[in-house]
């Protein structure tokens, strides 16, 4: 995606991590853009990463329309919560769980673009920039969770090269050995290309990826 060298103001709402920063950008990049289609698309797909909750019993109404989820992040936390060894079989509702985190990464159809090939072009680009800003916010978030970042036990807090191959070991354990082990390679993909690419810019130089 190479947007870590990148000055636009694409690259800036792309490598933006924010929501309420992300969307002033939008607003900005809206203006600029000459292809409306393009502007519109971008515009489809980051709104529908962004949902309201229905209200719940123990939400009110106005936290849940004030705070809506991160679809693509609830998909990487289910993609954590997959056990990334079995003990001689799979497990279908292992299985599943894949496909529920794989199917927050997926827009709902949009009829204005219906006709847009999404095996090249412009517009089957975005999809891939969504997801890798929400790996890029992912990763983040592991950084600055205290109870992510603690040693055993909760101890004290690891040292940056500690918690880096931590976060190495889970990119590989989500991008790698999950989809090897059940059969996923094809369908995470483009998750595994996001995720590793957000890794190398959060962390560049680094070879625990590799290890």
């Amino acid at each position: 995606m190479n947007f870590s060298q990148d000055s636009s103001l694409t690259a800036a709402f792309y490598r933006e991590t924010d929501r309420a920063r992300r969307e002033a950008l939008l607003t900005t990049l809206r203006e600029d853009l000459e292809d409306q289609a393009l502007s519109d698309r971008m515009a489809s797909v980051f709104h529908a990463r962004y949902e309201t909750l229905p209200h719940r019993s123990f939400f009110s109404q106005s936290c849940a329309e004030a705070v809506p989820p991160d679809r693509y992040i609830r998909g990487i936390l289910l993609l954590t919560m997959v056990p990334g060894t079995t003990s001689g079989r799979v497990k279908k509702r292992d299985s599943e769980q894949i496909d529920r985190a794989l199917a927050e990464f997926l827009p709902p159809a949009d009829p204005s673009v219906a006709e847009t090939p999404m095996d090249g072009g412009p517009f089957s680009r975005i999809p891939g920039y969504e997801l890798y800003n929400a790996c890029l916010l992912y990763l983040s978030l592991c950084q600055k969770d205290e109870h992510y970042a603690s040693v055993a036990l909760g101890f004290g807090r690891r040292k940056p090269a500690s918690l880096e191959a931590k976060i190495a070991a889970d990119v590989r354990r989500m991008t790698e050995t999950i989809p090897a082990l059940y059969g996923k390679e094809q369908e995470m993909a483009a998750f595994s290309a996001a995720m590793r690419e957000a890794f190398s810019d959060t962390f560049p130089g680094s070879e625990d990826l590799h290890q």
